[in-house]
């Protein structure tokens, strides 16, 4: 454990702040109590005197500490963290072995179940182990169940002291091991045996292409029960029985790969994975030094590649429509609930696809959740599950969802269209913040293999009116629609706060008629921003934006305004601005503006940064 000042946020209380850095010092070890007499005091305990003053705790590497603080001893000091603490963060997590992850299950109940903590956040977790993961998830979500062996909550009551776990929350809630041998391992090993399918079927065809026979006409078969979740099922097939599905489990734990099997311990399957090294084995001395080069620029990319083909089968094939019993996720109406959090954030966590259908299926009811935060998890073809499951979070009473940020390097959406699925399955949403660094294949029709999204998804009707007050959008290189963006303005009368990054218009015109669509329909906005835009060709549609009398703050952050005419496009500026009379502030960063900061002066107010 450790804590820090976070660099947003300022510190109100220093004292407050040494208490919390001295709990987690304690608890780490890195302060040595018995060598401090004053210290070291059976009628005085460290953690307990500063465990009041922790409002946020980190758990990083190998759950360290968790251990300690659910032990008897540290009782008291886990019942008043538990009343302080508020946020939960986890940072650079390893595999852990069962008993580290018991105790985890035991702090989570008592700090989100019993206690205040109403934020968790997973920060930098390349390699996440799937049963740690979920465990998170489930706990942050309300789910409790005592993990195999584990002694009962004392604070849940007689009731649930000596009430046995029923079969739905013992399929729901993961054990600390590894997931039970139900439908969501009958999943997984299906998914984790679609790279080896898809190499026999790649052998075959060679060698029937090598014997004259047509490959096309023999690896078609009719589609069955127990096929792999690549293939496509017609939408009148039948669903798939339990027999079925355990048969093709065994099946296709047979045909995969040693190195995607289950692990029965996570370290090892870490060592595994870490001294793979393919055709590209070093021998000698000089081998075990890089292990950790091949690791990260080798293994990982494979895994990497090997994933997001998995994920995206499984979203868009065989799992379509499916129930959540495939995941061994029942009802949740049925399982035990209690407290659970209002804020989760994902940064770099990458969602396998065990991960990420059992976080869609968890989100689908998470009525508490009011911010929620999705940064570079890789979720590729999940989008869609996702929406899905925001969707129907929307139509569930009482949901409080109001926050969504969302980026990621790919999606198989154009940023547009994405936002419009948001908007039209969030009608609620206040804050949309959304990001995708490169284009999608979509971007380029060029491209072969280039799959529709779900019909539902992705329509031409008007989007209904929106609560949206703040809207965020970073662009990829590449031209934008201006009429989906107008789309998304027009039914956002609510909007505040706008701020582009990155786009790139067709045409002047395309971004005069986006400016046009603002000064109509987003009366309420006050604060536009656009970042690192090419506006040098669009002075005229500048001096149309300045003239917005509805508009109080405008920021032009690298858009090189003055590459054109600067000598007579800083007097019209001047103008412009002195007929406003309700814009209060204009910043103009990284625009080489030059002699040009005499504009500030000849406004009258503020110099222009």
């Amino acid at each position: 454990f450790h804590s820090r000042p976070s660099g947003d946020l300022s510190v109100t209380c220093w004292r407050a702040k040494f208490m919390e850095a001295f709990f987690s010092h304690v608890l780490r070890g890195t302060i040595d109590v018995s060598s401090d007499r004053r210290l070291c005091d059976q009628r005085f305990s460290p953690l307990l005197h500063s465990s009041r003053h922790v409002r946020q705790l980190t758990i990083c590497n190998m759950l360290q500490g968790a251990t300690e603080l659910v032990a008897e001893p540290n009782r008291r000091v886990l019942e008043t963290l538990a009343s302080s603490l508020h946020t939960l963060k986890f940072r650079h997590l390893l595999f852990s072995d069962v008993a580290a992850q018991q105790s985890l299950r035991q702090l989570l109940h008592q700090l989100i179940h019993h206690g205040a903590v109403s934020q968790v956040s997973l920060y930098s977790w390349p390699v996440p182990e799937s049963a740690l993961f979920i465990l998170i998830l489930t706990m942050s979500a309300g789910f409790w169940q005592p993990g195999p062996g584990g002694p009962p909550c004392r604070l849940c009551g007689e009731a649930s002291r000596g009430r046995a776990p029923s079969r739905d929350e013992g399929s729901l809630l993961l054990g600390s091991r590894r997931p039970r041998r139900d439908a969501a391992e009958r999943c997984a090993a299906t998914a984790r045996a679609a790279p080896a399918t898809r190499v026999t079927r790649r052998s075959t065809q060679e060698s029937l292409t090598a014997g004259g026979t047509d490959p096309k006409r023999d690896l078609h078969p009719p589609a069955t029960s127990h096929e792999a979740p690549g293939t496509k099922r017609p939408p009148s097939a039948p669903a798939t029985t339990s027999s079925a599905s355990a048969s093709s489990s065994t099946s296709s734990s047979k045909r995969a790969p040693a190195s995607s099997a289950p692990q029965p311990k996570p370290l090892k399957r870490f060592k595994r994975a870490a001294g793979k090294k393919g055709p590209r084995t070093r021998q000698g001395s000089g081998a075990e030094s890089e292990d950790l080069y091949d690791f990260v620029f080798i293994v990982a990319g494979e895994k990497e590649d090997g994933e997001e083909m998995e994920i995206g089968e499984v979203a868009c094939g065989a799992l379509d429509g499916s129930d959540p019993s495939c995941l061994g996720l029942p009802a949740l109406e049925a399982s035990q609930r209690f407290r659970s959090i209002s804020t989760l954030e994902l940064f770099t966590v990458p969602l396998s696809t065990e991960a990420a259908l059992t976080l869609c299926h968890l989100l689908s009811s998470w009525v508490s959740l009011e911010s929620l935060t999705l940064s570079y998890n890789g979720l590729g073809s999940n989008i869609f599950r996702l929406l899905d499951s925001l969707r129907a979070l929307s139509g569930q009473a009482g949901c409080r969802l109001r926050a969504l940020h969302l980026s990621d390097l790919f999606s198989p959406l154009p940023i547009l269209e994405l936002t419009r699925a948001i908007v039209r399955a969030l009608p609620l949403l206040r804050v949309l913040s959304i990001r995708v660094d490169h284009p999608s294949q979509r971007d380029n029709p060029a491209v072969p293999g280039n799959a529709g999204p779900p019909s539902h998804i992705i329509g031409d009707e008007e989007i209904p009116e929106n609560c949206l007050e703040q809207l965020e959008m970073g662009f990829p290189r590449g031209a934008q629609p201006a009429p989906l963006l107008c789309s998304v303005l027009k039914a956002s009368g609510s909007l505040q706060q706008l701020s582009l990054d990155s786009a790139t218009f067709a045409s002047p015109q395309d971004f005069g008629l986006v400016l046009q669509t603002l000064k109509e329909y987003n009366l309420a906005l006050k604060r536009l921003s656009f970042h690192d835009m090419n506006l040098a060709d669009c002075q005229s549609e500048v001096l149309f934006l300045l003239q917005n009398l509805t508009l109080q703050e405008i920021t032009f952050s690298f858009c090189r305004l003055f590459e054109k005419r600067p000598a007579q496009f800083l007097p019209e500026m001047v103008a412009a601005m002195k007929g406003n009379s309700t814009l209060k502030g204009l910043r103009l960063p990284g625009n080489r503006l030059g002699g040009g900061r005499a504009l500030g002066r000849d406004r009258g107010k503020e110099p222009i940064p």
